[in-house]
Parts: structure tokens; C-alpha cells; sequence
């Protein structure tokens, strides 16, 4: 049976928040700059350097909420998996699923798009499946380490 841990805000919560916060804001950065994939994302979207895209402040708050609540949602799974043997691992396995799902959510967005759409659709797809599957992996690792 799957008992949750009351819920207590410590000094390691409020690090490990703030390390999530962190390690998606300076992957986001690195994953969407010219080190990363912003030709390929410009591209795909038919969009030239340059070009102003969203509300950057609201688009950073948003981007943390939801990646706070995807740990969340990943920190009771690892809960439910009894993570004390062997932590790395049951976190790797955790974050895989998590992933899993996500990619299964957007597969639509590959194949049900006009046939002149799927090779851009397919680019974008894969460049945010690889960038949640990274994200996912750097959080358990966060959630298991203290």
C-alpha cells in the first residue's frame, strides 16, 4: 500500500525547490541558445533570428510552475517505487515513465498534422521529448540525492 510522507517544509525543501528552479531555468537556456537546438527550433517554427516570440516573463513563470509540479508529481512516484535500495537507479526508472507519458501525450502532434507539417512537427516533437527527458532525469537525481 503506498503511504505518503507528511508533507514538511525544510531548509532541504526549500534547496531542493530552488535547485529545481535553477537547473530548469539554465537548461532552458543552454537546450533553446545557439549551443543547443535554436536553429533547429527557428526553423521549425518558420521563424528568423530576432523575431520576438512570447512574453518572456510570463513564459519563465509558467515554465517553472509546470516543472514544479511535474516534480511533484515525480517525487510521489518515486515515493510509490520504495526508492531506499537502490535510489539512482528507481530514479532513473521513475523519470523514464514520466517521460514516457509525456511523449505519449504529444505523439498526436507527430502524426495526426498535414503531411507538408509532419517534418517540422517531428522536429519539434523530438527536441522537447529530448529536453523533458534530460530535465526529468537532472530533477529525480535532485530528489533522491538529499
Amino acid at each position: 500500500m503506498l503511504e505518503l510522507l507528511p508533507i514538511s517544509f525544510t531548509f532541504t525543501s526549500l534547496v531542493k525547490i530552488l535547485l529545481i528552479i535553477g537547473i530548469n531555468m539554465f537548461l532552458g537556456s543552454i537546450w533553446h541558445s545557439t549551443i543547443g537546438f535554436q536553429k533547429q527550433w527557428l526553423k521549425a517554427m518558420q521563424l528568423k533570428e530576432g523575431d520576438d516570440v512570447c512574453d518572456h516573463r510570463m513564459a519563465i513563470f509558467m515554465a517553472n510552475v509546470g516543472t514544479l509540479l511535474s516534480s511533484i508529481f515525480l517525487n510521489i512516484l518515486l515515493i510509490a517505487f520504495d526508492i531506499r535500495k537502490h535510489q539512482y537507479l528507481s530514479a532513473m526508472l521513475t523519470a523514464g515513465i514520466l517521460c514516457g507519458f509525456h511523449a505519449f501525450n504529444d505523439w498526436n502532434y507527430v502524426f495526426f498534422t498535414k503531411k507538408s507539417d509532419q517534418q517540422r512537427s517531428r522536429t519539434l516533437y523530438l527536441i522537447h521529448i529530448g529536453y523533458v527527458f534530460v530535465l526529468y532525469n537532472l530533477i529525480s537525481l535532485v530528489l533522491v540525492s538529499f
